[in-house]
């Protein structure tokens, strides 16, 4: 399974809560801007635009602003400017606007839920600890599912939006030394670095 590189990958799905307390993957409501200019995908990092209290995904690397994380995009809800209907939607496509004026998407915005994401290259025991930003892949209208995969060319000890805790712990997933071999496209735990709740500026 990991020697492919799937696409979509699925993006970040989440794991667990950090410390043992139970997971309920509780979900909250942010506002999406009509006519944004780039398409949201579950399991895509989402940033919050402070200037006008939306999301987007994140952009950037590194200790950019932007990916100052307010979660995982899980979906979306508006009424549809044709239909007039309520509409529910794993994705929201760049131009789409709500007839009733706002879209609303929910958001696993817990800074300490971990997450299951698949790496673009291989990564070792040695990266753990570490933090890493994501490639920003585009993810499928077909699966409504998010491209992102954990960049591991950009491995640091610096800021970057994520940090690895573990091997995903799965039969036929593994990294070296662990084994012998090392897969091409390993799953791998993480958990937020750059969350928007470990700042003490809201920009």
């Amino acid at each position: 399974m990991p020697g492919t590189k799937f696409n979509p990958s699925g993006g970040l799905r989440s794991s667990r809560v950090r410390g043992g307390a139970r997971n309920p993957e509780a979900l909250n409501r942010y506002r999406i801007a009509n006519y944004i200019s780039g398409n949201i995908f579950k399991g895509d990092a989402v940033a919050l635009n402070t200037a006008n209290g939306t999301i987007t995904q994140v952009s950037g690397t590194g200790a950019a602003a932007t990916n100052r994380a307010a979660g995982v995009f899980q979906g979306c809800s508006y009424v549809d400017t044709v239909t007039r209907r309520p509409t529910w939607s794993n994705m929201y496509l760049a131009g789409v606007s709500a007839a009733d004026g706002q879209p609303q998407a929910l958001v696993i915005d817990n800074p300490d839920q971990t997450f299951i994401i698949q790496a673009d290259a291989s990564v070792t025991v040695g990266d753990i600890g570490l933090n890493f930003d994501v490639s920003l892949a585009q993810g499928s209208s077909f699966t409504q599912t998010s491209g992102f995969l954990l960049r591991a060319a950009s491995r640091t000890a610096g800021p970057a939006l994520l940090r690895l805790v573990d091997i995903y712990e799965v039969p036929g997933n593994a990294l070296a030394p662990d084994t012998s071999v090392t897969d091409a496209f390993p799953f791998v735990e993480v958990q937020w670095n750059q969350h928007r709740t470990a700042f003490t500026s809201a920009a």
